[in-house]
């Protein structure tokens, strides 16, 4: 038996609620007169970022402000938690892990030269079993890649919960190669350069990074080696956004 009946009733009542029903809303303040530059939300939390240096987080359901939390010296830009783990990358250059938990930040990472423009966690993706019946994972472990105005990309391990100290390097008033150094940084593991302007926007999974820069290309990365596989250019004008579909191969921009 064919469900026309089902069909028809669900099309029927999805035309009739956007023709008749108005939407819910709940609308608040929040950054008083500043930009809300970011956010990300699930059913319990709305975080949100600002040019005015903050990231508030409120409830879902209310719009209650839930917490704030302040530490960034410059707008913050980019974002994203998983679980109770917030990174966050600003104007001031650096990098934020917070715990959501108890509203502190936990890690400081220090190395891009100018304003932290987007970022994402990688989380690990099962790609094989080995002849011992191990699982392979890329990335081995969960990352951080950063993207920047000072023309690259970083990439650090994802410090997790109950396992790695608190990080707190002096953060230089003016960034040079001395002060910005990731040597000493555990968390530290590569520097993407290549792009010759700002990094705009960045996609990843597994072991693949596409970022899309203003010099109007967009770049595809190997996360594990840093290696830059392919260049792909046709933009005219500056490159604003990238998504990576792995399961296709296939990325596009914006």
């Amino acid at each position: 038996v064919h469900p026309y009946k089902k069909i028809y009733r669900r099309r029927f009542i999805t035309r009739r609620n956007w023709i008749e029903n108005e939407p819910e809303r709940i609308s608040f303040p929040c950054h008083a007169n500043s930009v809300v530059t970011c956010l990300q939300f699930d059913e319990e939390k709305i975080v949100s970022a600002s040019d005015d240096h903050s990231i508030n987080v409120f409830d879902t359901a209310t719009g209650a402000t839930k917490g704030r939390l302040d530490g960034h010296e410059g707008g913050v830009w980019a974002l994203q938690y998983i679980g109770n783990i917030l990174v966050s990358g600003s104007t001031d250059r650096t990098v934020r892990v917070w715990d959501l938990d108890r509203g502190v930040c936990t890690h400081v990472f220090v190395g891009h030269t100018s304003t932290v423009r987007c970022l994402q966690i990688v989380e690990p993706v099962n790609v094989q079993i080995d002849p011992n019946g191990e699982a392979i994972w890329e990335p081995p472990y969960p990352i951080i890649v950063t993207g920047s105005r000072d023309w690259s990309l970083r990439v650090w391990r994802l410090p997790l919960p109950d396992q790695d100290h608190e990080y707190h390097p002096e953060v230089p008033m003016s960034p040079t190669e001395e002060n910005t150094d990731t040597s000493k940084n555990p968390f530290h593991l590569r520097h993407l350069s290549g792009h010759r302007h700002a990094v705009r926007a960045l996609a990843a999974a597994g072991k693949t990074l596409v970022s899309g820069s203003y010099d109007c290309t967009v770049r595809v990365w190997n996360i594990l080696t840093g290696e830059c596989e392919h260049i792909l250019a046709g933009h005219s004008q500056k490159v604003y956004s990238v998504v990576y579909d792995p399961s296709r191969h296939q990325c596009a921009s914006g």
